[in-house]
């Protein structure tokens, strides 16, 4: 079965198959060691990862939606959730983007219209991105990390990033039930 990406809420999980892995490891945005491209931005802003969710409240950028897992590069952290933001959670097995965590994600954003919004996955958030990316306006930022490079990416989302993540998703094997 085809899947053709799309901001709306679904009823099967997505899972990564090996040909798409090359895809996933790409960077995806620029590369930085620091978030002061950040300073002065306007939009929307999305954090996926602990690390980088913690690295951006340390320097006073505090994302409208963070995405974690509680874990760094796969260690439990204790990670104090600012009180300003409205807490969802969602199940996501590794390997796989399900239907819980993309409906979530899907709410996430509607809520971050009015609040901040952090979703705490139980399991793993490392393909989230994905879907931040279907989700996301142009003009939002996303942020990363890449435990692979040591570095935190920000991707400026366009029609051409959300084109892109809906092709590699196309490439999911769909599972239902």
């Amino acid at each position: 079965m085809n899947f053709l990406p799309k901001p709306e809420f679904i009823d099967f999980d997505l899972v990564c198959v090996g040909e798409v892995l090359r895809e996933i490891r790409r960077v995806k945005g620029k590369t930085v060691t620091d978030f002061s491209c950040l300073k002065d931005f306007s939009g929307r802003i999305i954090s996926i990862g602990d690390y980088v969710f913690l690295r951006m409240i340390n320097e006073n950028i505090k994302p409208d939606i963070a995405i974690i897992d509680m874990k760094i590069e796969r260690k439990p952290v204790n990670l104090s959730i600012p009180p300003e933001y409205f807490v969802l959670k969602a199940e996501n097995p590794p390997g796989r983007i399900s239907k819980d965590a993309w409906n979530t994600i899907l709410k996430g954003f509607k809520l971050s219209e009015n609040r901040k919004v952090c979703i705490v996955i139980d399991g793993e958030e490392d393909l989230l991105g994905y879907t931040v990316a279907i989700f996301s306006k142009a003009g939002d930022v996303a942020v990363y990390g890449d435990p692979f490079r040591k570095v935190s990416v920000v991707v400026k989302i366009t029609s051409n990033v959300k084109a892109k993540a809906a092709e590699t998703l196309s490439k999911f094997k769909v599972e239902i039930g």
